[in-house]
């Protein structure tokens, strides 16, 4: 990860609420290429207009070049580097989402905490499963708060 924000190599973060969205200014104010994506269009169309996230992270602006995304396939196609930074609780159905948009050269990246809902079963072990072995993965972990 601290190669990606030293190397300005674009990035998509997948999950636009608290966690997500500091992650993406983050990467985004370090030189990285961000593409911030969500689920909610809506949602998503609101970022862009009031250039924050007003109902997850108040009164941070965003910087200019961070781009949003509702598409998930547009958004995958932005980067190498896939970072997924959803609930656990939605874990799995990311992975179902993405799984038609991979491609060989795509890195995975996971901020989500916790372990599998109902099954108690490790994330890696999930993405094995419904992904198979073939891309890189890694875990970003630590605090998340994301003021």
């Amino acid at each position: 990860i601290v190669d990606m924000i030293t190397s300005q190599t674009p990035i998509t973060v997948l999950g636009a609420g608290s966690y997500g969205t500091a992650l993406a200014i983050t990467f985004s104010r370090n030189g990285s290429p961000t593409h911030l994506w969500g689920h909610n269009p809506v949602h998503i169309a609101q970022m862009q207009t009031e250039r924050q996230n007003y109902r997850f992270l108040p009164d941070v602006i965003f910087p200019e070049d961070l781009h949003l995304e509702s598409n998930l396939a547009q958004a995958m196609e932005y980067s190498q580097d896939i970072l997924i930074v959803v609930p656990s609780h939605a874990f799995g159905e990311i992975l179902i989402k993405i799984k038609p948009h991979l491609k060989a050269h795509h890195r995975l990246i996971w901020a989500t905490k916790g372990l599998e809902r109902n099954t108690g079963r490790l994330l890696q072990t999930v993405v094995e499963e419904q992904l198979g072995t073939q891309y890189p993965l890694a875990v970003l972990s630590g605090p998340t708060f994301a003021k």
